[in-house]
């Protein structure tokens, strides 16, 4: 039998005939991004060579290559594309910087482009060992529909702030449903409020303590029970403030982020609904 890997975004492609023990270039970087090792690869052909000898656990099989997808292939930006603070077009840099400082973030992380359909936007950039993976195009007025504007590639296993996922650190590593959130307070984000094999394999790789940022919503309970099922910790702001950003405009990043740590539990047994109303009644009370 042979294994096929297909990419329609950028017309990726590599085989493996089962039995052979030929693994090419593009097969291995398939294999690789989706767990499976050289020192796997390795195994497989020495068990072909020594009747039986140092048999990898795994197979590579369509069904094994169908379970995740971590690929994040490099995107190009939108047309017309301009880091944020660079000279010319004052007229729209200066609403869409002063709408990013308002949300507290360093608006020189941040793009801006010509184009007609990414007007009053801003160009949200997802990077990975400096190489852009994703982009979101966020409308700074709440009133416009749709609020963002995706990059057409599959985004299972993309994240905001990828690299801060594998970097050395005692600190814990928040993660959130959207980058400003992640980038308030140092961590990443997930694209929503869903996790998906791919997020919970790349997750499961990296050695930091993971924390998650929950809403207190449908949305973040939903989250937040699939949170605990995986074993990961899970934490809310101070209940005087709404999210992350409302937080950090009231009371700083520094108390945010001991809030976080301090709300932090993995306590499967506790009630996520009482806790949120728990949250919601102490809000009210004061």
């Amino acid at each position: 039998e042979e294994v096929f890997a297909h990419c329609y975004n950028c017309n990726f492609s590599a085989s493996y005939t089962e039995g052979t023990g030929k693994f090419s270039r593009w097969m291995k970087e398939v294999c690789n991004a989706n767990g499976i090792t050289n020192q796997d690869l390795q195994n497989i052909t020495a068990t072909l060579f020594f009747s039986g000898e140092g048999k990898s656990e795994k197979e590579i099989t369509l069904e094994e290559l169908r379970k995740v997808n971590l690929n994040t292939p490099e995107v190009a930006f939108p047309d017309h594309t301009f880091q944020l603070g660079s000279d010319g077009h004052d007229d729209i840099q200066e609403p869409l910087i002063t709408y990013l400082m308002g949300r507290k973030v360093d608006p020189l992380k941040f793009y801006f482009s010509l184009d007609k359909a990414h007007q009053g936007r801003v160009i949200i950039p997802f990077f990975r060992n400096n190489k852009l993976i994703f982009w979101q195009s966020r409308a700074i007025d709440n009133k416009v529909k749709p609020r963002y504007l995706n990059c057409v590639v599959s985004r299972d296993a993309v994240f905001y702030g990828y690299d801060k996922l594998f970097e050395y650190s005692d600190a814990p590593l928040f993660v959130t449903e959207g980058p400003f959130d992640a980038e308030n307070i140092d961590g990443v984000c997930i694209l929503g409020s869903k996790l998906n094999a791919s997020k919970i394999e790349v997750l499961k790789k990296t050695k930091r303590r993971i924390i998650f940022v929950i809403d207190r919503d449908k949305n973040g309970e939903g989250l937040g029970t699939e949170v605990l099922k995986q074993g990961w910790e899970l934490t809310f702001v101070d209940p005087r403030a709404d999210d992350i950003n409302d937080s950090v405009q009231k009371f700083g990043k520094l108390y945010t982020i001991y809030c976080l740590i301090k709300n932090a539990t993995n306590k499967a047994d506790k009630n996520l609904d009482a806790r949120l109303m728990l949250d919601i009644g102490m809000l009210e009370a004061k």
